[in-house]
């Protein structure tokens, strides 16, 4: 709950806003603050987040599991946040998947 009210706090966007899944540099930058909040969680140990500069691909699935989650558009609040830190866990779980097995999932 900390790191999404910090996400929400440290945003550009205002809370109330209308945003829309497939703001990319919306996600870009949610991302960005995301991987430097993991960053300076894991201070110590050998692990540093790739969120902090995210690929297309990343974008793009994020986007598409927002869209799941609330749809086209919402507004920018605490559950807005929360459905994204849904998605970069939807994602990570993806790329577990994908390291253990050695090929991408359908979805």
């Amino acid at each position: 709950m900390k790191h999404i009210l910090l996400l929400i706090n440290t945003c550009t966007t205002s809370i109330g806003e209308i945003v829309y899944t497939d703001d990319y540099q919306l996600i870009e930058e949610l991302c960005h603050s995301w991987g430097k909040l993991f960053d300076e969680d894991a201070r110590g140990f050998p692990l540093k987040s790739d969120l902090t500069e995210a690929n297309p691909d990343t974008l793009q699935f994020i986007s598409h599991s927002l869209r799941v989650r609330v749809g086209d558009s919402s507004e920018f609040n605490f559950e807005f946040v929360k459905a994204f830190a849904e998605s970069i866990s939807d994602h990570c779980q993806k790329r577990i998947y994908e390291a253990i097995l050695g090929y991408s999932r359908s979805n």
